[in-house]
């Protein structure tokens, strides 16, 4: 799903007839572009300082994208959208933290050949371990939704929880709190876990 078709998808659910619907129009639509920014390794620093006008072509397109093909933008035109969209911009929370540790873990291992199953499935074991590291930088114990994972990862959420098991099952991650049907399961790195072999040598089949 490209971005457009991401903030479209989610406009039809969030947006009505309500009132200020050109603000949220355009705060969703700062929201998913900086979300996707964050995925492709931008910082959330580097991300605060783009002048949001700079960017009006884009909102340009995903207006047109969101009224032409998805008719959901009535009575709104081009500079309404646009300027909503740029003053949207310094109002978006930084991504959550599992988002933004997502991001940087992907570009450190950018370079990972995922040419295969196996070697993509593997590449996703060294960043779900990264996003771990990066997490518990901020909090002893810490939650991993799988469901946000399993998209994150473009798989499922039964994917990333069989990911989060090997974990679990290698010594790397403890479960310190066990969920239940309104809370999920909290989680901390076992620190003294030494891995067995290097990122390297999980690289060779």
């Amino acid at each position: 799903m490209n971005l457009e078709e991401e903030i479209a998808n989610e406009i039809a659910i969030r947006v009505g007839d309500e009132a200020n619907v050109d603000w949220k129009l355009g705060f969703l639509t700062a929201f998913y572009y900086q979300k996707e920014m964050v995925v492709q390794g931008h910082t959330i620093e580097q991300i605060k300082t783009i002048d949001p006008w700079s960017l009006e072509k884009t909102a340009l397109e995903v207006y047109r994208f969101l009224s032409e093909e998805h008719h959901l933008i009535q009575g709104i035109d081009e500079d309404e959208f646009v300027t909503a969209f740029a003053e949207s911009w310094e109002k978006v929370k930084s991504p959550d933290p599992l988002l933004s540790a997502f991001g940087e873990a992907n570009n450190q291992f950018s370079d990972i050949d995922r040419s295969t199953i196996k070697a993509r499935s593997i590449a996703d074991d060294l960043i779900l371990k990264r996003i771990c590291e990066l997490i518990a930088k901020e909090a002893d114990d810490f939650f991993l939704p799988t469901r946000k994972l399993g998209n994150l990862f473009g798989k499922s959420r039964n994917y990333a929880a069989l990911k989060i098991k090997k974990l679990i099952d290698e010594g790397f991650l403890v479960q310190h709190q066990k969920g239940h049907e309104y809370r999920s399961p909290r989680f901390r790195i076992n620190w003294e876990h030494q891995p067995q072999q290097s990122h390297e040598d999980e690289m060779q089949f």
